[in-house]
């Protein structure tokens, strides 16, 4: 709810027999909310990225109406979910149990997706995953073809943070690199790695080197940066989508590409 520089607001009414709401809210990815619910201000430390709501509950015995309002000037939340008490069955209680005590409304809960997901945090990542490298705006992945200095690509579907595809696109199993704080990419037949300082190649070899030695980084949205640590400095994975291909450029020249891990 809101945006860079505007507030957003919604307001919600309950049932007489509500008398009380919990609001599970975070600050929006890494940023920290200031909210406002029925003229009370609260700062929201926790954060959408790591998963953390904090509970917000509303008194609803007397007022049936909730206002939420972010504060203006960029101080984003994410509501995860709402939950309503109330009485249970009857707002009339059975003669002599005396107040019958208040029942949750279980919201649903959203499902952890499955398959080959969107990696989002590269400290997620670990030896022994399996991973698919996929052009972060074309559904196409690195492909199982090696060609003589880069590999080809091979359709995906895209989906909601998840990705399918066939056969043609290549499993990588991630290993610990020869460079402090690197992955490889091995692919059964060897190594994926930087080939040239002249030209834009990327190889496979059989025997894992500091070329084949790749440092990642991963933006909130998915974005990977992945950079050979030898001494080839073209050396920048990347999707090429004028020659339909994986290859290793110099710098961040060509398209972005992201990485799809399977949970």
């Amino acid at each position: 709810l809101g945006a860079s520089s505007a507030a957003g607001k919604f307001t919600l009414a309950v049932e007489d027999n509500i008398t009380k709401v919990v609001i599970h809210i975070a600050g929006y990815k890494n940023n920290t909310a200031k909210v406002e619910i029925n003229g009370t201000t609260y700062t929201i430390s926790t954060l959408s990225n790591n998963g953390e709501y904090t509970p917000i509950e509303i008194d609803t015995t007397a007022n049936k109406t909730i206002t939420f309002t972010t504060a203006s000037g960029g101080w984003r939340a994410m509501v995860n979910t709402i939950e309503f008490y109330g009485v249970g069955g009857s707002t009339t209680p059975d003669a002599g149990e005396g107040e019958e005590p208040e029942t949750p409304v279980e919201p649903e809960t959203p499902e952890t997706p499955t398959g080959w997901v969107l990696v989002t945090d590269v400290s997620s990542l670990n030896a022994g995953d399996k991973i698919v490298i996929v052009a972060s705006n074309s559904n196409c992945a690195l492909s199982t073809t090696q060609n003589n200095n880069n590999r080809g690509q091979a359709a995906v579907t895209k989906g909601e943070g998840i990705v399918t595809f066939g056969d043609d696109v290549q499993i990588i199993t991630l290993e610990t690199g020869t460079v402090a704080g690197t992955f490889a990419f091995n692919t059964g037949s060897g190594y994926l790695c930087a080939a040239s300082s002249s030209s834009n190649y990327l190889r496979t070899e059989t025997e894992l080197s500091a070329n084949s030695s790749w440092t990642i980084s991963i933006t909130p949205a998915g974005v990977a940066s992945i950079v050979a640590q030898g001494t080839y400095t073209r050396n920048t994975m990347q999707y090429n989508s004028n020659s339909s291909l994986f290859s290793c450029y110099a710098s961040a020249s060509q398209k972005s590409i992201s990485i799809y891990v399977l949970k």
